[in-house]
């Protein structure tokens, strides 16, 4: 069955990364959407690599989105 996938991505660029490597994480987490027909792909805008500490509330939201999802 259909299983709901939520990619929490970063929206700024961590200081050194080549644009190769951006690039390919970003068609890597492309990818985890696109494995289910209910992926969405939600962007941290504020937030480097763990947008659990600098959005929380996004993350927060993304999780009881899940669950209501999952419950039905």
């Amino acid at each position: 069955p259909p299983v709901p996938v939520t990619v929490v991505s970063a929206g700024r660029s961590a200081r050194g990364i080549p644009p190769a490597v951006r690039t390919a994480r970003a068609r890597n987490q492309e990818g985890l959407v696109a494995l289910s027909p209910l992926g969405e792909h939600v962007i941290a805008s504020k937030s480097g690599h763990f947008p659990q500490i600098s959005e929380p509330g996004l993350v927060i939201e993304v999780i009881r989105s899940a669950v209501v999802s999952a419950r039905g």
